[in-house]
């Protein structure tokens, strides 16, 4: 049975919290950080169409659209897309927000020339078939880029599960105090189980992007049984069509 409701209403609990940062995130340096890295994978072109899959509170949507470009967003949770109009009304930015599953979506094929998400991939129940959405609204020589982690890979890795140990609890995720309830779902969830970014590169190549490129920022090397091992955290996937 479909988990995807289970999923949004434990993102709708957190929309508030978010929204909070997405408005701090857009007064400091940290949007400049952002612009740049997006900025580094994206298309050469001075004002793109960009969909922004799983917007949450509309940050990447608000950065992009106040760089000129024309944003469509979408999320399936009905109080992030809440979240997400109000403040893009409030940053001044037109941005359609709507609400829509990421796996499935209303868009006609080539609609798009950069698409950009964060944090969304491992939460997805058929990611493959997200992938091939999402490749297939972009147009020719668009670009995906997303940045993601192996954020549950310790429910199911004993060497993640002691790496995460190891580095201890986040701050932020001191303050949720329903995270058990996401831990239960993302047990379930396929990516839970899957080393990326090496997953998503030979899906993305098997389903037939021109180019695929995987840049890991955080990672740690162990040593076990006399050999090395990579174990990987974030990464950020550019995707050419």
């Amino acid at each position: 049975m479909s988990q995807i409701k289970e999923i949004a209403a434990y993102w709708g609990t957190r929309a508030q919290g978010y929204s909070e940062r997405c408005k701090i995130d857009l007064t400091g340096q940290t949007k400049y950080d952002w612009l740049d890295k997006i900025c580094k994978y994206a298309p050469a072109r001075q004002q793109l169409n960009v969909l922004d899959i799983g917007c949450g509170a509309g940050f990447f949507s608000i950065l992009m659209a106040k760089a000129g470009h024309n944003v469509t967003s979408i999320d399936y949770t009905e109080n992030m897309v809440h979240s997400a109009r109000q403040n893009a009304m409030d940053a001044g930015v037109d941005i359609e927000v709507l609400q829509m599953d990421a796996q499935d979506l209303a868009f006609g094929n080539d609609s798009f020339d950069l698409i950009v998400t964060r944090n969304v991939t491992w939460v997805m129940e058929q990611p493959k078939k997200a992938y091939s959405e999402w490749i297939r609204v972009l147009q020719p020589g668009g670009r995906m880029i997303n940045f993601d982690e192996n954020h549950y890979l310790y429910l199911c890795d004993e060497d993640y599960k002691q790496e995460k140990e190891r580095r201890g609890e986040p701050e932020y995720m001191k303050k949720v105090h329903n995270a058990q309830v996401m831990e239960e779902l993302a047990y379930q969830l396929p990516l839970s189980r899957e080393i990326r970014p090496n997953w998503d590169v030979q899906t993305l190549l098997s389903l037939g992007v021109s180019n695929v490129t995987a840049d890991v920022y955080n990672k740690r090397v162990i040593e076990k049984e006399g050999e090395h091992k990579v174990l990987y955290n974030s990464f950020i996937i550019c995707a050419e069509k």
